[in-house]
């Protein structure tokens, strides 16, 4: 989305003091907020659709749920393994397909990640 702003943008700082002046930028200071809250709401938008594009075509595992609690309580892979019964190889594998999903790149996003989206818990 690119947003393309009227090149007869105002001084907000300085109003005229003619009222035929001070029509003129309150019409150009109402077109300006007008275009920004249309940009803002397809902002919104957009990110509403690519929040539920995440989790379409793969829903976080129980498992995954899981190793995010646990990461998100600040444990390690190695802790995290111990608890689970299971090898730290296998809870990296997991963090690693939970941020796939999630669309993001460290552990920290990605409970960030899941948190916002309701996934887990604070």
């Amino acid at each position: 989305m690119a947003l393309h702003l009227s090149s007869q943008i105002i001084h907000v700082w300085h109003l005229e003091t003619h009222p035929e002046a001070q029509k003129y930028q309150m019409s150009n200071l109402n077109f300006l907020l007008g275009t920004l809250l249309l940009a803002s709401n397809e902002i919104q938008d957009e990110y509403r659709i690519l929040e539920q594009d995440i989790l379409i075509d793969s829903t976080i595992s129980p498992r995954e749920v899981t190793v995010l609690n646990w990461i998100r309580c600040g444990k390690t892979y190695g802790e995290t393994a111990i608890i689970l019964g299971i090898s730290a190889k296998t809870v990296e594998f997991h963090m690693k397909n939970a941020m796939r999903k999630l669309g993001v790149c460290d552990r920290l996003s990605a409970v960030l990640a899941a948190v916002q989206l309701g996934i887990i818990d604070l």
